[in-house]
C-alpha cells in the first residue's frame, strides 16, 4: 500500500521535459523557450545574426545567416522568426542548407528551426517580407541552444528597416528654385517616367507667397486635391490616401533646369490630407551633400485651394565637403534594443578611416570606438575597437565589452563610403568585464559624448595615428534617435590650443620662474649686499619681479583653461583630471596668496616679523611642490598621449634635479656657515663740543660675503636656469606637437 502511494506521489512530481533534435515544435513559437525545463542561460556575445541587406520593401527577400564568432562556437538548436512592430509574426521564411527546415510560427512558413542536433558553425535561411507591407521596422530573433543545458533566448536580435518607397518615380513634385540671380519659380511637375528629370505638370500651382532672403528661401503654396486622372501622369493626390513626404535637393543648370538631386530625405511615416499637419522629415536617407547648409519648411493643405498651414519642420543638412574635406553624417535609431546605426562618409580617400568614439568625457582615452575603413582595394570594413587608456593605439573590442556589433551593410559608391551596423545584446556580466578591462561597458542607456577622428591606413591596412579629431559637447544615448554631422578638416582647435596654451604657460612659470626666484631669495641675500636695484637689494628686485610674472601668468593660465572647460567642473569620474583640478586650484590660490601676503607685511625689525618669514617660505615651496604633482598628474591626459613619449623622463628628472639644486645650495652654506669675516666699529659718543667723550656706546659685526662662495652660488644659479628652461621647453614642444 505505502509502495503505490509514493509511486503515484512521484507520478505527479516528475516535470513534462522534451528534447526536439529534429526541430523545435509550434509550439515553441509562443515564447521562443525549449521545454528542457531549466532556465535559459546568460547572454554571451558568441553568436552573431548576419543580413545580406538592412532594408527591405514589400516582396524582397533577405538572406539571414546565424554563425558562431569564432570556429569553436557551434551549436545545435535554432529557432528563428520576424516580428513586427506590434509582436506579430511577419513574412515567410524559405531555409539555404540542410540544417535547417520551416516550423509553423503563425503560418506554415513562420519560422525556422534545426533539423539535426549535429554542432553547426551557421545556418542560413531566406526570410521574405509581404506583399503588401504596413508593418515599418521588422526585428529578427533568434533562439540559440548551444547544448541541451545551454541555450539562449532574447539575446540574439537585429532589425530590418523598411524602405519608405519602392524607389523614386511616379511622384508629383514641387520645386522651389533659386537661380543665381535670386530669382525664385515654383513649379508643379512629376516622375511619371521614373528616375528621370521631371516633366512640368498639367496642372498649375497657387502661389501664395516666395521670398529669398539672408540666405533662407520661402515657398508658400496650395494645391487642388481631385480624383481626375490626367493622361501620362502619376495617380491624383486624394485626401485619404497615405504619402511619404521627400524632400530632395540639387542644382539649376544656367537655364535654370534642375539636374539630379545631390540630397534627399524621406519620412519615415505616411501622411493624409485630411487636416492641416506639420511635416517632420524624421529620417534622413543621405546619398551625399548639398553645397550648403539648409533649413527646410514645408506645409500641407486638405482644403480645396486653401491656405496652407503654418507648420514648419527644421533639419540642418550638412555642407558640402571641399575637395579635401571629409564630411560625416552619422545616424542612429533605436527599437526593441536594438540600435541600428549609418555613417555615410563624403570624400573618404582610400587608404583612409573615421571613427566615431563613446567617450564619458570630451577627452580621447578609455572609450568604444566603431571604424569604417576605406581600404586600398576599394573595399570597406567595419571595425569595432575600445580606446583604453595606456594604449598608444585602439584595441580590438573583447567579447564582454557590451552589446554585439552586426555589420549590415558596407560599400563605397560615388565616392560616398557607407558602413550600416546593429547594436544589440547589451546584458553581459558587468563582473566578466571588470576582471577584463578598466573602461565600464557600453550601455544603451547611457550618455556619452561622441568624438570623431579620421586617420590614415598603412599598406597593410593597419590604423595609423588620427590626423584630426573633434569631441562634440552634446549628450547622446545609444537608445534615442541621434544625427551627427561634421567637416572634419574645418573643424576649430581653438579649444585645443587654449589647454595646450595653459599648459605651456603653466611649465614655464613653475619650472623656470618661481624655482629660480625661490632659489634667489633663499640664497642671495647677502650676494650682492652693496648693491641696489630700483633702490632695493637686488636680490630683492629680482625676487619680486619674477614672482609678480609668476602670479599674472598663473591667472592668464587660469582664465585659458576656464574657457576651455566653459566654466564647467571636471567630473569625479575622471580620476586623474580631477585630482590635477584640485591641485592646480591649490596653487593658483597658493601664486594668488604670495603677493597678498608680501603687501601686509610687517618692518623687517618688528618683533613678528619671523612670522611671515615662515608663513611666506611654506606657501612658497608648498606651491612648488604642488605644481610638480599638477604636471605629473597631467601626463595621464590621453588627449596628449603623454605615455607615448619622453614626458615622464622629463618629469623624473626635473623632480630629482630640484631637489638636487636645493640640496646642494644647503651644502654649500653649510660649508661656508663659519667662515665668516667680521668688522669691529666702535662708536663714541660726543659731548657738546663735537668732542669724543671717550664712552663707547656700540660694537657691530657686518657679515662679508666671500667671493669664492658667490661664485659657485652664481654658477649653480646660471646652470638651473639652463636646466630648467632646457626641460620645461621640451615639455612645451611635445605638449605644442600633440594632437
Amino acid at each position: 500500500m505505502h509502495s503505490n502511494y509514493w509511486f503515484y506521489l512521484l507520478l505527479m512530481l516528475v516535470k513534462n521535459i522534451n528534447s526536439y533534435p529534429s526541430g523545435a515544435p509550434s509550439g515553441a513559437c509562443t515564447t521562443m523557450i525549449p521545454a528542457h525545463g531549466l532556465h535559459p542561460s546568460t547572454c554571451t556575445n558568441n553568436y552573431i545574426i548576419e543580413l545580406s541587406s538592412s532594408s527591405y520593401q514589400a516582396g524582397d527577400s533577405i538572406l539571414v545567416k546565424v554563425k558562431g564568432i569564432n570556429i569553436n562556437d557551434k551549436f545545435r538548436g535554432i529557432l528563428l522568426m520576424a516580428f513586427d512592430t506590434n509582436s506579430n509574426v511577419i513574412g515567410t521564411w524559405d531555409p539555404v542548407d540542410s540544417n535547417v527546415q520551416n516550423v509553423a510560427c503563425g503560418n506554415d512558413k513562420g519560422g525556422i528551426t534545426h533539423t539535426n542536433n549535429n554542432d553547426k558553425s551557421s545556418i542560413s535561411a531566406t526570410w521574405n517580407s509581404p506583399s503588401n507591407v504596413t508593418s515599418g521596422m521588422v526585428l529578427i530573433k533568434a533562439t540559440i541552444a548551444k547544448s541541451y543545458e545551454t541555450f539562449y533566448v532574447g539575446c540574439f536580435n537585429v532589425t530590418i528597416n523598411q524602405k519608405p518607397i519602392k524607389g523614386e518615380g511616379d511622384e508629383y513634385v514641387f520645386v522651389c528654385g533659386i537661380s543665381s540671380d535670386e530669382f525664385i519659380q515654383l513649379k508643379r511637375m512629376h516622375t511619371k517616367a521614373g528616375k528621370r528629370r521631371p516633366s512640368q505638370a498639367s496642372e498649375e500651382l497657387n502661389v501664395i507667397d516666395t521670398s529669398f532672403a539672408d540666405g533662407k528661401a520661402i515657398c508658400q503654396f496650395s494645391f487642388e486635391l481631385n480624383s481626375v486622372q490626367v493622361n501620362d501622369e502619376p495617380a491624383p493626390i486624394v485626401k485619404t490616401e497615405d504619402y511619404y513626404i521627400i524632400f530632395a535637393a540639387g542644382r539649376l543648370n544656367d537655364d535654370k533646369i534642375i539636374q539630379k538631386h545631390t540630397q534627399n530625405f524621406v519620412t519615415t511615416k505616411t501622411y493624409q490630407f485630411e487636416q492641416d499637419k506639420d511635416i517632420d522629415l524624421d529620417e534622413i536617407s543621405i546619398t551625399t551633400t548639398i553645397p550648403a547648409t539648409t533649413t527646410i519648411s514645408g506645409s500641407a493643405s486638405s482644403s480645396t485651394a486653401s491656405h496652407p498651414s503654418s507648420g514648419s519642420s527644421n533639419y540642418p543638412v550638412s555642407t558640402e565637403s571641399s575637395a579635401n574635406d571629409v564630411g560625416v553624417n552619422v545616424t542612429w535609431n533605436y527599437f526593441r534594443g536594438m540600435t541600428n546605426v549609418r555613417m555615410t562618409i563624403n570624400n573618404l580617400k582610400s587608404q583612409q578611416w573615421i571613427a566615431i568614439g563613446l567617450s564619458t568625457d570630451e577627452l580621447m582615452g578609455d572609450d568604444h570606438v566603431f571604424v569604417c575603413q576605406h581600404l586600398a582595394n576599394n573595399t570597406v570594413a567595419v571595425k569595432r575597437l575600445i580606446n583604453p587608456g595606456g594604449h598608444s593605439q585602439s584595441i580590438d573590442a573583447p567579447p564582454s565589452s557590451g552589446g554585439t556589433l552586426t555589420p549590415n551593410q558596407w560599400k563605397v559608391e560615388n565616392g560616398v563610403v557607407t558602413c550600416e551596423f546593429t547594436l544589440s545584446n547589451f546584458d553581459v556580466s558587468e563582473k566578466r568585464w571588470k576582471r577584463q578591462e578598466s573602461i565600464a561597458a557600453l550601455s544603451q542607456t547611457a550618455q556619452y559624448y561622441p568624438l570623431i577622428a579620421i586617420g590614415a591606413l598603412d599598406t597593410s591596412n593597419t590604423m595609423q595615428r588620427h590626423s584630426s579629431r573633434q569631441a562634440e559637447s552634446k549628450l547622446v544615448s545609444l537608445n534615442r534617435q541621434e544625427h551627427i554631422v561634421h567637416n572634419l578638416n574645418s573643424f576649430s582647435n581653438n579649444r585645443a590650443n587654449l589647454m595646450k596654451a595653459h599648459g605651456c604657460i603653466m611649465i614655464f612659470t613653475w619650472m623656470l620662474i618661481v624655482s629660480t626666484g625661490i632659489l634667489i631669495a633663499r640664497y642671495f641675500k647677502n650676494t650682492w649686499s652693496n648693491r641696489k636695484l630700483c633702490g632695493k637689494a637686488v636680490w630683492f628686485s629680482v625676487h619680486r619681479a619674477l614672482m609678480s610674472c609668476a602670479a599674472i601668468l598663473t591667472s592668464l593660465a587660469f582664465v585659458f583653461i576656464l574657457i576651455y572647460r566653459q566654466g564647467s567642473w571636471v567630473e569625479k569620474s575622471q580620476s586623474k583630471e580631477y585630482a590635477h583640478s584640485i591641485v592646480g586650484i591649490l596653487v593658483v590660490v597658493f601664486a594668488f596668496i604670495q603677493p597678498i601676503m608680501a603687501l601686509f607685511r610687517c618692518h623687517p625689525e618688528h618683533l613678528y616679523r619671523f612670522i611671515y618669514n615662515y608663513l611666506h617660505a611654506l606657501v612658497g615651496f608648498s606651491a612648488l611642490v604642488l605644481s610638480i604633482s599638477a604636471i605629473f598628474l597631467a601626463l595621464y591626459f590621453s588627449i596628449f598621449n603623454f605615455k607615448t613619449n619622453n614626458s615622464w623622463a622629463i618629469m623624473t628628472a626635473w623632480s630629482c634635479w630640484i631637489v638636487l639644486i636645493f640640496f646642494i645650495f644647503e651644502c654649500l652654506e653649510f660649508c661656508f656657515k663659519n667662515d665668516r669675516r667680521s668688522e669691529k666699529n666702535d662708536a663714541y659718543q660726543l659731548d657738546s663740543n663735537g668732542h669724543a667723550n671717550g664712552t663707547i656706546s656700540e660694537a657691530t659685526d657686518e657679515e662679508k660675503s666671500n667671493p669664492i662662495k658667490d661664485k659657485l652660488k652664481g654658477l649653480l644659479l646660471i646652470l638651473h636656469i639652463l636646466v630648467a628652461f632646457g626641460l620645461s621647453l621640451a615639455l612645451v614642444i611635445i605638449i605644442g606637437q600633440s594632437q
